[in-house]
C-alpha cells in the first residue's frame, strides 16, 4: 500500500496511536476501492473491515492468485481473496476454509467483493459468482464463473455465510440502507425487480407496482422501503404486505432522505 493507516484513541492518560498495518506483499493493492487494506470502519471505530488484497497483483496470470498468506489465528483458505473483521479480540476471516469447499473455482480465478453492511459491521454482505454455501448456484464461465451471475452472502459471527438470493444474478439494492440494523432483512435487486430477504423468506416487494422498482430508502429495521418507478414514488410495508403509490401524478426526480422509522420522506418533484 502507498500509505499507512493508523488508529488514535483518547483515554484518561492522553492519546495513543496504533499502527493498523498487517504483513503484506507489495503490489497487493491497486486503485480504489482496493487501494488500501482497510476498507471500512464501524461508527465507533471499534471494528474494521480488512481486504486481503487484489484478486491478482497485476494483469498477468503469473501474478495470480493473491499472494498474501492467511492472517494468523484465522481459518482463511490460502490464496483466496478474502475480508477480515477486526475487533478487540483480533481478526476473523469472513471466508473460511469450509466455505470454499462448495465452489469449483480455484484461487487464481476467485473474486470476492464487499457489497454493504450494517453500521456496526456485525453483518456484512459480500458478492461473488462462486458458490460459497451448499444452497448456492455457481454459473461457470471459462476457468472461473460468470460475474453477471453473482450471489449475495450475508456474514455474521453467529452464523457465518448465508445465501441471500435464490438464483444467481443478484445485487445489493444499495451499499447503505439496504440491510436492517440487526441484519435480518436485506433488500436486493434481481434483474429489474426489487426483492426482500426477510429471515428465511424471500419476496418481490415491487410486484404489485408491476416490477421495475429502484430502491431509494428503508427504515432502520427494514420494515418499510421506498422505491421509485417511472417518476413515481412507492412505499412498501411488511406489516400489511402492501404497496402505496405516494405520488399518483408522478413527477418525482429524486429522494432526499427518510426518517429512521420510515414515517417521513423527503423527495424532489418536477414542479
Amino acid at each position: 500500500a502507498e500509505g499507512g493507516q493508523y488508529l488514535s484513541n483518547h483515554a484518561a492518560g492522553g492519546w495513543s496511536t496504533q499502527n493498523l498495518g498487517v504483513p503484506i506483499f507489495s503490489g497487493s493493492y491497486g486503485t480504489l476501492p482496493e487501494g488500501v487494506p482497510w476498507q471500512l470502519f464501524s461508527g465507533d471505530l471499534s471494528r474494521g473491515l480488512l481486504l486481503s488484497g487484489r484478486h491478482c497483483r497485476s494483469t498477468t496470470a503469473s501474478d495470480c492468485p493473491v499472494a498474501n498468506p492467511p492472517l494468523a489465528g484465522t481459518d482463511a483458505p490460502a490464496g483466496y481473496q478474502n475480508y477480515y473483521l477486526h475487533t478487540s479480540a483480533g481478526f476473523e476471516a469472513l471466508l473460511g476454509s469450509g466455505d470454499v469447499a462448495n465452489t469449483g473455482i480455484g484461487p487464481a480465478d476467485f473474486e470476492l467483493t464487499f457489497a454493504g453492511s450494517t453500521a456496526d459491521l456485525s453483518h456484512v454482505v459480500l458478492s461473488s459468482c462462486a458458490a460459497l454455501t451448499v444452497d448456492s448456484t455457481e454459473v461457470t464461465l471459462g476457468e472461473g464463473c460468470d460475474p453477471a451471475k453473482a450471489n449475495l452472502y450475508e456474514w455474521s459471527q453467529a452464523t457465518g455465510l448465508s445465501l441471500i438470493n435464490a438464483t444467481p444474478g443478484a445485487a445489493l439494492a444499495a451499499q447503505a440502507g439496504a440491510v436492517s440494523s440487526d441484519g435480518s432483512r436485506v433488500y436486493f435487486s434481481q434483474g429489474t425487480n426489487l426483492f426482500l430477504r426477510d429471515g428465511a423468506q424471500r419476496k418481490q416487494v415491487d410486484a404489485d407496482a408491476g416490477g421495475g422498482g429502484s430502491f431509494e430508502a428503508a427504515s432502520t429495521d427494514g420494515s418499510v422501503v421506498f422505491f421509485s418507478k417511472a417518476n413515481h414514488l412507492w412505499r412498501y410495508e411488511i406489516a400489511t404486505d402492501s404497496v402505496t403509490d405516494l405520488t399518483p401524478s408522478g413527477g418525482v426526480e429524486g429522494v432526499l432522505g427518510a426518517s429512521a422509522d420510515g414515517s417521513y420522506l423527503y423527495y424532489l418533484a418536477a414542479d
